[in-house]
């Protein structure tokens, strides 16, 4: 009885560079920067050796833009994860520009405080957290976009274990003539022994 045969199969498939990685954790830190900023003083005043500090979450007894922000940042970490660039640059963007919309409010401020207001060391960090963070979410889309993962491919090596040579058998009907009546291969009148298989005709 002879074996069935067995498919061996061997799967290729591609895995993320280490540099891609790296540039995903960095992007990470940047998105925790931002989040960490937004609850750190976004602007402090001083008077008359009082300071009074605010930071992007809450503004006294309203919620600020900040919440909007670490929404934006936090869903936008989660799209790239799953390699949707184009959607968390556009979260990015809109977490920027509520940013940024705000910044420059309270810059301007500050500017006519006469030397009692200043920026907060949060609003820094949220400024180069979401600067890093768009622009390693823009390199990342690049490259997967220059470099399409290939689908895994496929080897397929079909074989016999144990696989026994067949033995001629003998025809039912013996024949004569130049074809060697157990093979069917060629073979000259005056040779005894078939050359293919060296059965005697």
């Amino acid at each position: 009885m002879y074996n069935q045969p067995v498919q061996n199969q061997m799967y290729n498939a591609g895995t993320p560079a280490n540099n891609d990685k790296m540039m995903f954790y960095i992007y990470l830190a940047c998105c925790a920067a931002v989040v960490v900023g937004c609850f750190l003083p976004f602007a402090t005043i001083s008077v008359l050796g009082f300071s009074q500090s605010i930071n992007f979450v809450s503004n006294g007894d309203q919620t600020a833009d900040g919440i909007l922000v670490i929404a934006a940042i936090v869903v936008a970490a989660v799209f790239v994860f799953k390699k949707k660039h184009i959607i968390a640059l556009v979260l990015q963007g809109i977490g920027a520009a509520i940013f940024l919309h705000d910044f420059f409010n309270v810059k301007e401020v500050m500017s006519n405080s006469y030397g009692t207001g200043k920026i907060g060391i949060g609003a820094w960090i949220i400024l180069i957290g979401l600067i890093g963070a768009c622009v390693l979410a823009f390199l990342l889309w690049r490259k997967e976009a220059s470099n399409p993962v290939a689908k895994p491919q496929v080897i397929t090596n079909t074989y016999t274990p144990g696989a026994i040579p067949q033995v001629p058998t003998a025809p039912t009907q013996p024949t004569s003539g130049t074809t060697c009546p157990y093979c069917g291969s060629q073979k000259r009148p005056d040779q005894a022994f078939c050359p293919n298989c060296g059965a005697k005709v």
